[in-house]
């Protein structure tokens, strides 16, 4: 269930940017970075310079990708677990 909501996230965030596009020609880039923003969350830091380099691409990464993936991931493993 929790795999199909967020797939569902995914491709609400991806049709909404395609709406944006086809209006106004240009692609509204949302990263994984602006859902911590929208929360109100911290953003993770280190001072491991090439720990923080991994952290910021992950954080650059699409919203709609990562939601995708992380949701495919979990109803995967969801379903390996029934049998």
């Amino acid at each position: 269930m929790v795999g199909a909501v967020l797939m569902l996230a995914s491709a609400v965030i991806a049709g909404w940017q395609c709406v944006v596009w086809l209006r106004d020609a240009q692609w509204p880039r949302v990263p994984v970075r602006e859902l911590f923003v929208w929360a109100g969350a911290t953003l993770p830091t280190t001072s491991f310079q090439g720990v923080q380099e991994i952290i910021d691409w992950l954080l650059d990464c699409p919203l709609s990708v990562t939601l995708l993936v992380v949701g495919m991931l979990v109803a995967f493993s969801h379903t390996s677990r029934q049998g």
